[in-house]
């Protein structure tokens, strides 16, 4: 199939990318060239609704083929652009390209969150920004060298894990490398991201309709106006599920709580016999970490969930 970006002599400007014709000048858009290319539609098809769908469905395909076999690849730049030309490479010619326009910052108008946050009521919409062309590659380099010094995420407790993989999903995603299809990017390279880091994150609890959905687009949103990202780590709670249940506490734990006494294997016998039909776990018990929390099942482990990957949005 034809491609048309490959055969370009100079970057894409902002007007490149869209079919001759489409574009709204009240607007500055139009509809995106494509690879459904026919008999007078060179640049792909001009109907904005067909290519939608047909973008929908292709998409679909392709982020379910990356949840069940992920891109082998060592979570640096080159392997979010390899997800991203796996996404789309049916759709655009561009697919996996960094964009090349606009070369002054790109902008979208969105809620003012901090002034939501701060009581106003119906605050009047705001621009946020985006890095200009530029730009991009810098940014976007620095996002995933400091991911890469901090271990991939690895080695962590459920919270801090969800705090700072909020932190470095809002600042890849501020970037916003690609012309078209960042937010399906990040979730099919923050899946995998989650999943060696041994949890999984369930992309089904954000797609449009569903509760998350709109406290995930309004966490980004914040972090590009207040640089905080607890919006979004607090929208990610409840989508982060361990991948292994955590281990049982060791039966020297239980000693320290016994005072004076001669600690035999029948009595700890009889401690964890009692402890089992407690209606509070051993655990907290035991006072480990503070925690409330009812341990999983030691003989169940978590499947991560495949199916449903579509309406994620950008």
């Amino acid at each position: 199939m034809r491609n048309p970006f490959r055969r370009a002599e100079r970057p894409w400007t902002w007007e490149d990318y869209f079919i001759p014709g489409t574009i709204d000048p009240r607007t500055g858009n139009g509809v995106l060239k494509n690879n459904f290319t026919g008999t007078g539609h060179p640049h792909g098809t001009p109907n904005e609704v067909l290519l939608e769908d047909l973008e929908a469905q292709f998409t679909h395909l392709r982020m379910i083929q990356l949840m069940r076999i992920p891109i082998d690849c060592n979570f640096d730049y080159d392997h979010m652009k390899a997800i991203h030309h796996h996404i789309f490479q049916d759709v655009y010619p561009w697919a996996g390209k960094e964009r090349t326009a606009p070369e002054v910052p790109m902008r979208k108008a969105g809620r003012d969150l901090a002034a939501l946050e701060r009581g106003e009521v119906n605050p009047r919409p705001i621009f946020h920004e985006y890095p200009a062309a530029p730009d991009i590659s810098a940014r976007a380099q620095q996002c995933y060298t400091d991911l890469a010094r901090d271990n991939h995420l690895r080695g962590r407790g459920r919270d801090a894990f969800v705090r700072d993989l909020a932190h470095i999903w809002c600042r890849i995603n501020e970037v916003h490398s690609f012309r078209e299809g960042n937010t399906r990017s990040q979730f099919a390279y923050f899946h995998q991201l989650s999943q060696q880091a041994g949890y999984d994150l369930d992309v089904a609890r954000f797609a449009d309709g569903e509760e998350l959905r709109n406290d995930f687009v309004n966490g980004r949103f914040y972090y590009q106006q207040t640089g905080r990202s607890d919006w979004l780590a607090d929208a990610l709670q409840d989508a982060v599920i361990p991948l292994y249940p955590e281990p049982e506490p060791e039966r020297s734990q239980v000693v320290s709580i016994i005072d004076n006494g001669v600690v035999t294997a029948d009595l700890l016998d009889a401690f964890y016999a009692v402890a089992d039909s407690h209606p509070r776990d051993l655990k907290t018990m035991l006072g480990s970490a503070g925690s409330t929390e009812q341990p999983p099942d030691s003989t169940q482990t978590h499947q991560p969930a495949t199916e449903t990957v579509n309406e994620l949005g950008d």
